[in-house]
């Protein structure tokens, strides 16, 4: 089952700047798991920003540490922020490295998940896990580690490549939708 939450930013506020974090949706987040993960024939609980084969996530402009870039010639890719619980609520494996853990929160290292697809994109031949890309569209951004490398999923049409995907962690930058 899945469904949509749309946490009202005058009660749930954001940091107003990158990567604009809020307190409030991330409590807001665990105790809503914790609620639905307690009720009868719940087997798994995970939050995301995009579900699989939906079409619903953004794109994000980024670049790849050491390898310059001119600006506007950014590379872009579909970006979705889940919870901890997303890869294994949809049983989606992972290919290397690690998925999201309790440790990655506001103040630890910033930290993302790829696909497979990204990883053969962007780093061809390479084992991604270990290296770090920033977001583009503020000069303030940090630079955040690649952990793991998640199977591919479909985003729009089951029947077309997989794309490449980064995952963030919503406990670092949560999304209030």
């Amino acid at each position: 089952m899945t469904f949509s939450v749309n946490l009202p930013d005058s009660s749930y506020p954001s940091d107003k700047t990158p990567p604009y974090y809020s307190a409030a949706a991330v409590r807001f987040d665990h105790e809503f798991t914790q609620r639905l993960r307690s009720l009868p024939g719940v087997l798994d609980v995970g939050q995301t920003s995009g579900i699989p084969a939906s079409g619903g996530s953004g794109t994000i402009r980024f670049v790849v540490e050491g390898r310059p870039t001119a600006t506007g010639q950014e590379d872009e890719c579909q970006i979705i922020t889940v919870s901890t619980g997303y890869f294994s609520s949809l049983k989606i494996p992972l290919a290397d490295g690690r998925f999201f853990n309790a440790r990655d929160v506001q103040g630890a290292p910033d930290v993302v998940v790829v696909s497979r697809a990204f990883a053969k994109a962007y780093f061809p031949g390479e084992n991604p896990v270990g290296k770090r890309i920033r977001f583009t569209y503020s000069a303030q951004n940090p630079f955040l580690q690649i952990v793991g490398v998640a199977a591919d999923t479909a985003s729009i049409d089951l029947a077309a490549p997989p794309p490449p995907i980064i995952y963030t962690p919503n406990d670092q930058g949560p999304s209030t939708y």
